[in-house]
């Protein structure tokens, strides 16, 4: 699946493929997720690969994005108010089109809501993980969703985002796949996850072989969406974490 989009003069390429079927192969199975970002100086554009592992299945996600579009983003203010990372024109695109493979990918393999997440959970949560004190000298740093896909994979010293960083991702793809989305904030445990909505009737028919984990607020009800342990899927709240959050809807 190879697409090109454009934002004005900008011009995007978005690759989501199966690489291989893991059941039949032990080395593809467990070989490491693997993420590079290189610079292709002619076009003024980094291209990431990324590996990764779902479903007994191995994918990859390639992206060409312009080096102005980065930048733009490096550039802004690191506003606290966390909604004004995920509502941004700049990367409406390559979000977009982002969003709409991972459906066509979903549709395709006829999967349903819970595993179509799981899906887009899995291509966040094996993202380089590191803390923004060992990648920027701050000790809180967020980075808007095109900056976290570049910073896992380019320039010198220590690579990798935290789960600030992975949270706004996964709920900036899952909100433009149509998906209700949410931030949970866990300020005692200096934490964030994502919550994504679901319904009465996921929790009655709840079949996963772990504890749905969920909060209800104004008579809606959120999944926990944990984006840096790579074990877990939705719902499957780390044992560690054990304050409840503040919810921030994003509508």
């Amino acid at each position: 699946m190879n697409k090109s989009f454009k934002h004005g003069a900008m011009t995007f390429f978005l690759s989501l493929v199966l690489v291989a079927g893991l059941m039949g192969s032990s080395c593809l199975f467990t070989q490491a997720p693997a993420y590079k970002v290189e610079t292709i100086e002619e076009s003024s554009e980094y291209h990431i690969q990324y590996d990764w592992s779902y479903g007994g299945q191995r994918w990859r996600y390639e992206a060409d994005i312009p080096i102005t579009v980065y930048q733009h983003f490096a550039d802004k203010e690191r506003p606290s108010d966390y909604r004004e990372y995920v509502y941004n024109e700049m990367d409406d695109d390559w979000l977009g089109y982002t969003a709409s493979s991972f459906g066509e990918i979903a549709d395709d393999k006829d999967w349903d809501d819970i595993d179509t997440i799981n899906f887009v959970m899995k291509f966040v949560q094996y993202l380089p993980y590191e803390s923004d004190e060992n990648t920027t000298g701050d000790v809180e740093y967020m980075r808007y969703p095109v900056e976290t896909m570049i910073d896992c994979g380019i320039g010198e010293g220590v690579k990798g985002v935290d789960c600030e960083d992975t949270v706004m991702l996964l709920v900036s793809i899952l909100r433009e796949m149509g998906y209700e989305v949410a931030l949970l904030l866990y300020p005692e445990d200096e934490h964030m996850a994502a919550g994504v909505r679901i319904s009465q009737m996921d929790i009655d028919n709840w079949n996963e072989g772990y504890t749905l984990t969920y909060y209800e607020m104004d008579s809606k009800i959120w999944a926990y969406g944990e984006t840096t342990a790579p074990v877990g899927s939705l719902g499957d709240k780390p044992d560690e974490i054990t304050s409840l959050p503040q919810i921030i809807e994003l509508v």
